[in-house]
């Protein structure tokens, strides 16, 4: 485990040297202090706030701060963010001598659940985490980081109430598991192993506030209104927690949310600004303005382990020919598309793995300039009246990239159909087997730094279900999916080499993406705000150190 963790810290070290600008601890020279209210605005709702079924990136920047878990990563910036490091257990685990059987120690007490709960986090608390999140009635995400312990997936295929390979002795939880994982702990640092009290359902989903054991809890939550974190008052663990509330609200529209950030009405545009004035706010606020300079800095670009792109849906006719899938990856304008999301979005890609992730090796299979009309039209042949549904999002810079979908693929043949929806919708609507779409519009960050969160999360056909999906082209190669669940048993060079491969072959070879761009979080605060911490690992600033100057 430990030569895992060197190796990922060592990848994230040359993504973080290499790609991030405008990153690191901002407001250093400012004293932090506790109290205050910080309001965010977000333009669409966040998908759930139970932490077995909550899946994106700003929820989960939200459950680092709520939760706590056997085992996260330290609030450090940088590489040392990568690492592991004990949270609820005492110390980190004894493994066995076959590295099948991880035994961690959590006293009871603690750690404790905020009000109205107030429940000690103890071993019991993590043996009924795994067995919810295996419960097949709550189709939790997770199940596809668990299915390698002993007795999930008889959970899972609802023929077992508990996991068996999960046993609790005392103040002793034991997890053992089908064969050696070099990732396993990393797993358990995902904000899906958060602690809930245990008196929460194990079949339905928390709509609304919930109790948290980290250094804040869910108060409140409006769906497609609002949410309110705020300081728990029964945690006394070690992390920071500066700021008495953090309210956000839900449904703002882009251009009102950039004026009131600058104007200090709100303090963070929670999921960006609009895209024609990125380049601006970085000359007026970010790290090389006067702001900037003068310690103030309010604008932050950093790189995520992420990738955007269009998954084409493979179980549906249109997209079941290879050939048509790249056409479609030399027909796009990568660089067109990309620039309608403004200044410092990312970088242009061709390939599934992003930089800076272990078995990342850069590829150059498609064209990344501009297309190439002459080759697409060649794979695409001279079939012509055919129809592609898209599903995207309903921002401005959505319905432009969508225009250029439209055009780009018109050259080969194919009418573009845009559906636009909220970003919870399309993602919800995009994971139903069955929906009648061929495209849509996707990004992916890292779970946690390891391909095995890119390739077999998205990829893996054998778990795909009713609802809840994430790969959305619904790609099933009874061969892929062995060649994926072998890796994931492999660590060091073996499993890099492995990894390394397998995205040639597909990204190349099968093309179920059109990949368009390894993207950055751009973060735009109010002048009072201090503290930004960027968490690689994580993949956002940490809410609990963020303060008011």
């Amino acid at each position: 485990m430990s030569m895992r963790t060197t190796r990922t810290a060592a990848a994230l070290a040359v993504a973080v040297a290499g790609l991030t600008v405008g990153a690191g601890v901002a407001g250093a020279a400012t004293v932090a202090k506790k109290g205050g209210t910080m309001r965010v605005n977000v333009s669409s709702d966040i998908d759930h706030s139970d932490p077995a079924l909550a899946y994106f990136s700003n929820v989960w920047q939200i459950e680092y701060s709520t939760c706590t878990k056997l085992v996260t990563n330290p609030e450090k910036s940088g590489a040392a963010g990568a690492d592991v490091v004990p949270d609820a257990a005492d110390s980190m685990p004894v493994v066995s001598k076959n590295g099948r059987t991880y035994t961690f120690t959590v006293t009871p007490g603690k750690f404790k659940f905020s009000p109205p709960s107030n429940q000690p986090v103890t071993a019991k608390t993590f043996k009924f985490v795994f067995d919810r999140l295996a419960n097949p009635k709550l189709e939790s995400p997770a199940q596809g980081y668990i299915t390698d312990i002993v007795g999930a997936d008889a959970v899972i295929a609802g023929t077992a109430k508990s996991v068996s390979g999960v046993k609790v002795t005392g103040n002793k939880l034991a997890v053992t598991l089908k064969r050696p994982l070099g990732d396993f702990l990393a797993r358990l640092a995902m904000p899906f192993f958060c602690a809930v009290p245990t008196n929460t359902s194990p079949t339905t989903e928390v709509q609304g506030a919930i109790a948290g054991s980290g250094p804040y809890y869910i108060a409140s939550r409006e769906i497609k209104r609002s949410l309110e974190m705020r300081r728990n008052p029964n945690y006394k663990g070690p992390r920071t927690a500066y700021l008495d509330k953090i309210i956000y609200n839900f449904g703002i529209d882009l251009n009102a949310t950039y004026l009131q950030v600058k104007s200090g009405q709100v303090d963070w545009a929670g999921d960006g600004i609009p895209s024609s004035e990125y380049a601006s706010v970085w000359a007026q606020y970010g790290p090389t303005s006067a702001a900037g300079k003068a310690g103030k800095q309010q604008f932050f670009v950093d790189t995520l382990l992420g990738t955007s792109y269009i998954a084409m849906n493979m179980s549906r006719p249109l997209f079941q020919n290879a050939n048509l899938r790249k056409a479609a990856n030399f027909a796009i304008d990568r660089p067109n598309y990309l620039r309608q999301q403004g200044a410092y979005a990312g970088k242009v890609t061709d390939q599934i793995l992003p930089p800076g992730m272990l078995g990342y090796k850069e590829l150059n299979i498609f064209p990344l300039n501009g297309p190439d009309v002459a080759k697409a039209k060649a794979l695409a042949g001279s079939e012509t009246g055919r129809k592609a549904i898209l599903y995207t999002g309903n921002r401005q810079y959505e319905t432009l990239r969508a225009q250029i979908l439209i055009a780009n693929f018109k050259q080969i043949g194919i009418d573009v159909v845009p559906q636009q929806f909220q970003r919870t919708v399309q993602n919800t609507k995009a994971g139903v087997k069955g929906e009648p779409f061929d495209m849509t519009t996707e990004a992916w960050i890292a779970d946690y730094p390891d391909p095995y969160s890119f390739v077999n999360i998205l990829l893996d056909g054998s778990a795909i279900r009713d609802t809840n999906n994430q790969n959305f082209s619904y790609f099933d190669d009874p061969a892929y999916n062995k060649r994926m669940q072998q890796l994931a048993g492999l660590s060091g060079s073996a499993r890099a080499a492995g990894y390394q491969k397998l995205d040639a072959q597909l990204s190349g070879g099968v093309v179920p993406w059109v990949p368009t761009a390894n993207i950055t979080n751009r973060d735009l605060y109010s002048a009072r705000i201090g503290g930004q911490m960027f968490h690689v690992a994580e993949g956002h600033h940490i809410l609990n150190r963020l303060y008011i100057r």
